[in-house]
């Protein structure tokens, strides 16, 4: 039995997080794909080691653009090595919280080295990842501020419960900034269909409109949309998701970066 995206995507990330070659993410901030900016750390932020093989694991940078305030509890859904969770805890400070889900045990624990390198070196305590799945998160309803999510919701294999569990997590008036991939036409879909590889899990990749009528559905309102830059070449370079589609990516995608708030 062939099994399902899930389980394919959760090899091959756990694939990529077991590549030991180290990158930093210092005071000029942790490294994004595209042409997204870097974050700036807080000040006198030492650096942080991330492998280099998963430098290319994201499609923008939301966290530069949700407007975390301090104090604020923020979730990053597939948070991966840890990048987002790390320049979202410098900003939200010490009276803040970011908590970090995500399925790849490996992804975990490069995360939590990265989280030991923040105690140890910034005195930030800040950081929480957890095991899960973006699909029915390990978090009570309203109990965030901020969502966040950088080239994941994609992935989900149902995206519409996703983005409710997403929806349910957050207190009332709480926002939600994702990224992601956008397919803008019939011929990249049908391009992507058929794949048995983790790129399968764009084969249905959602058009701008539909992106954001899911979120309508889940309950999210006030869409906007932040950021939508066309694939580029080189862009997520590494990914073992994108790298094997970067010709169907580079003719019929684009990155995307949205805000919405909860209804609730």
């Amino acid at each position: 039995m062939q099994p399902n995206n899930s389980d394919t995507v959760r090899q091959a990330y756990g694939e990529i997080a077991s590549q030991q070659q180290d990158e930093c993410c210092g005071s000029g901030g942790c490294g994004h794909c595209g042409d997204a900016p870097a974050m700036q750390a807080a000040p006198g932020a030492g650096a942080i080691s991330f492998p280099a093989s998963t430098a290319g694991l994201s499609c923008g940078n939301p966290v530069e653009l949700a407007r975390l305030q301090p104090g604020e509890t923020v979730l990053d859904l597939g948070s991966g090595a840890g990048r987002d969770v790390i320049s979202a805890a410098r900003m939200v400070g010490k009276t803040g919280k970011v908590y970090g889900v995500d399925f790849s045990r490996e992804m975990l624990a490069l995360s939590r080295d990265a989280e030991q390198q923040l105690r140890d070196n910034e005195s930030l305590f800040n950081t929480e990842f957890r095991e899960g799945d973006i699909q029915d998160l390990p978090f009570f309803n309203g109990s965030i501020d901020v969502v966040l999510s950088n080239c994941v919701l994609n992935l989900a294999p149902d995206r519409a419960r996703a983005f409710s569990e997403a929806h349910r997590v957050l207190r009332p008036g709480g926002r939600l900034v994702v990224s992601d991939l956008v397919v803008e036409d019939c011929e990249g879909k049908a391009g992507l269909a058929g794949r048995e590889d983790a790129s399968a899990a764009y084969a249905s990749a959602l058009s701008c409109e539909s992106y954001i009528q899911l979120l309508q559905d889940a309950g999210f309102t006030g869409v906007q949309v932040l950021r939508l830059n066309r694939y580029a070449a080189g862009q997520c370079e590494g990914d073992p998701v994108t790298t094997p589609i970067q010709d169907l990516l580079l003719a019929h995608a684009a990155s995307i970066t949205l805000m919405a708030f909860s209804s609730r």
